[in-house]
């Protein structure tokens, strides 16, 4: 067990900002071993670590597309209105 890929796992399984059950799916791997990644009871493999991280990613520019076009929104918004 590479226990630096774990730490590195475990922190990213409590910094996500979704449920584990959410990012197994996202990520294509059991919940069940999530949870006994998060919870100390296996080691991370880097197939695992590796498909978290994807997932992760998608995420991440996934939410930023989105508040990118909010902050279009919001341009315009206050272009047409003047309200800030």
């Amino acid at each position: 067990m590479d226990t630096d890929l774990t730490t590195a796992t475990r922190r990213a399984l409590r910094a996500a900002p979704t449920s584990l059950r959410a990012l197994a799916r996202e990520a294509g791997v059991w919940h069940a071993t999530l949870n006994r990644i998060s919870r100390g009871e296996l080691g991370a493999s880097a197939t695992v670590a590796r498909a978290i991280a994807a997932a992760l990613r998608r995420w991440g520019k996934q939410c930023l597309a989105a508040a990118e076009r909010l902050d279009t929104a919001l341009h315009q918004h206050r272009r047409t209105t003047g309200d800030r």
